[in-house]
């Protein structure tokens, strides 16, 4: 079976420094393959593989993905870069020192590592800053002009200078308020109605624009836009741009017919993802089971001998199709009898956090025991999470569209969980909801897989709160 492509909106640049990374991480580690085998002394005589060299290499490039390493809103700021290099370099050094204190001996001669740990972060730093620099300059920049200067435009133009590094600067909005003509708009000046659309693009090269009306489009607009097509530049809508910048639906902007969009291109993708997602759910939890296997009776105890009984907590929450599943954790909590857990509104919950219960919650440890619950099929590994019966009511009536994040199964990590934490005040649910409908319109195996080594990060650096 044909497994489904990469379908969710990736701006280009993302994918620079990354690839900056890869070619800088292999291009030093080439370098210290020439330099310790012109000094034998360094590597002993033994021969170093092609393989190794490309393993090494990739390190560089795959380490800063668990520091977010390649954060769009910090990635511009060079003292970032230094700390996500300096704590890639540390591990290295932490996983050489470990290995010859446990094994005595490493298949890799030390010299060759030694070389590579003086001189890989300095050239992967060197090459992350230059590249950085080049994504900056002007000439690379997509100028951005903005149809609709209300709510919909401003927030779009948020995120777009929020998310600065992947090259769209907005340079100004067309509105048909004439109350706006001559404002500025977070710093971007309105530059009159969008009957001027054909002229300011000439006068400014605007290569890109961004349609960000929540009414019907008047045909003049229509037409004008057509031409602007015909003229190779990109027209999107504002809810396209959106999702590609900040990986959310923004719910307080869909046009009407997004749910039958919505809906429809929901069962074309479950064709298409049925098989190999299910497969991939029951690998992956087998797998983690038997990893954590010796883990899980260790936990139990630390658990027991810090905070009692019970050890485990079971609890009703809603899945897919709004049905009910009992679903288990490590009990992370003092009184669990009383209902109050972390899917509760508001932070009382918080207070009753264990001093055990708060490691376990850092790693994620807690949640071991919900691999059961993948494996009888309640969740999935990936996916919105399970909120309890009153909660759902009550963010159904105050949240818009919110009960289409039980069209799939709930999931043990998923992107809101990552993206947005596990506050559930109403606010903080439409944020929430957004996240959780980006994952599920563009929801694939790579997805699933991005999201699978975005929570191994978060275990890591314990930043499961």
């Amino acid at each position: 079976m044909k497994l489904l492509p990469i379908r969710y909106p990736i701006p280009v640049r993302a994918i620079i420094i990354p690839v900056i990374d890869t070619f800088s991480g292999i291009f030093s580690t080439l370098l210290a393959w020439m330099i310790t085998t012109q000094y034998p002394f360094m590597n002993g005589g033994a021969p170093i593989s092609w393989h190794t060299i490309l393993s090494v290499g990739l390190y560089w490039a795959i380490a800063p993905h668990f520091a977010d390493g390649y954060n769009p809103i910090k990635i511009r700021y060079r003292r970032f870069h230094i700390e996500v290099i300096g704590k890639a370099a540390f591990v290295f050094v932490a996983f050489i020192v470990a290995a010859v204190f446990f094994f005595r001996s490493l298949p890799i001669p030390i010299g060759f590592l030694v070389t590579c740990i003086a001189i890989s972060p300095a050239l992967v730093l060197l090459g992350r800053s230059i590249g950085t620099d080049i994504l900056y300059l002007p000439r690379f920049q997509r100028k951005v002009l903005i149809i609709g200067a209300g709510w919909a435009g401003s927030t779009i133009a948020r995120e777009m200078l929020a998310r600065s590094a992947y090259g769209y600067n907005p340079v100004g909005f067309l509105d048909d308020d004439p109350a706006k003509h001559g404002t500025v708009i977070e710093g971007i000046p309105v530059l009159g109605s969008d009957t001027r659309l054909l002229d300011v693009i000439k006068q400014l090269g605007v290569d890109f624009v961004v349609v960000a009306i929540t009414h019907g489009m008047k045909p003049e607009l229509s037409a004008s836009l057509y031409q602007v097509r015909r003229n190779g530049i990109s027209v999107v809508r504002m809810t396209e741009m959106y999702e590609m910048l900040a990986q959310r639906v923004p719910v307080r902007h869909l046009p009407e017919h997004w749910v039958r969009e919505f809906v429809e291109g929901l069962q074309e993708a479950r064709q298409a993802v049925y098989l190999p997602r299910l497969a991939i759910n029951y690998f992956f939890s087998l797998l983690l089971l038997i990893l954590f296997l010796p883990s899980i009776p260790l936990i139990a105890l630390l658990v027991f001998l810090m905070d009692g009984r019970p050890v485990l907590f079971a609890q009703e929450r809603v899945g897919k199709d709004e049905n009910l599943f009992t679903l288990y954790k490590f009990r992370t909590m003092r009184d669990p009898e009383d209902g109050d857990d972390e899917g509760s509104i508001g932070n009382s919950w918080k207070k009753r956090i264990t001093r055990t219960g708060k490691f376990l919650r850092a790693t994620r440890l807690d949640e071991i025991p919900q691999l059961f619950n993948v494996i009888r099929g309640d969740i999935h590994l990936v996916g919105p999470r399970p909120f309890i019966s009153h909660e759902v009511d009550m963010l159904s009536s105050k949240v818009p569209y919110y009960k289409l994040r039980f069209l799939v199964k709930p999931g043990i990590t998923g992107h809101a969980q990552l993206s947005a934490g596990y506050e559930n005040d109403p606010e903080t649910a439409v944020q929430k909801l957004e996240y959780d409908l980006f994952y599920i319109k563009y929801r694939s195996i790579w997805l699933d897989l991005a999201i699978i080594i975005r929570t191994v990060s978060a275990m890591v650096l314990r930043r499961g709160e």
